[in-house]
């Protein structure tokens, strides 16, 4: 999942590269655009779309088999939390690479890319950091505390 989850950042960094921010005395901020590469755009672009259905296919995977011991041990709904957050990461890469040459909404795609860029790592951080919790939570459990840790 990390490598699925890295390819906005890669975005983020290319598009911080191209683009130059001036400050004034005044403390206004100016941006100096710079055109990204529409190759380099539809390629991060289809690597998102891949990402995304691959990350659909495991959420189909856990809805199938989440019968199955192994598939409930590994917390299915987490798992589920985590790949949604990874969806919306890799969601972010589309209107993250827009311009003001190609699109005349720029502020609406450049919000959108934030909210889901931050929605989706919050989601996919939260999921991943409340597994290490429980795992946590069973490796620290003395002799005494022999409480069956539930599923949610």
């Amino acid at each position: 999942f990390g490598c699925i989850l890295l390819c906005p950042f890669i975005l983020m960094a290319v598009h911080a590269y191209c683009c130059i921010w001036l400050w004034l005395y005044m403390r206004m901020a100016v941006y100096a655009y710079c055109c990204i590469c529409i190759w380099l755009y539809m390629a991060m672009s289809s690597v998102a779309v891949m990402g995304i259905l691959i990350a659909f296919s495991l959420i189909y995977f856990n809805f199938r088999y989440g019968h199955r011991r192994i598939i409930q041990k590994s917390h299915p709904s987490s798992n589920n939390i985590m790949l949604l957050g990874i969806i919306l990461s890799l969601a972010a890469i589309i209107p993250m690479g827009l311009d003001d040459s190609r699109f005349v909404s720029l502020p609406i795609a450049c919000g959108s890319s934030a909210w889901l860029l931050t929605l989706g790592f919050t989601l996919a951080f939260g999921s991943m950091f409340s597994k290490i919790w429980r795992v946590h939570r069973l490796a620290t459990k003395t002799k005494g505390d022999s409480k069956k840790v539930s599923t949610w």
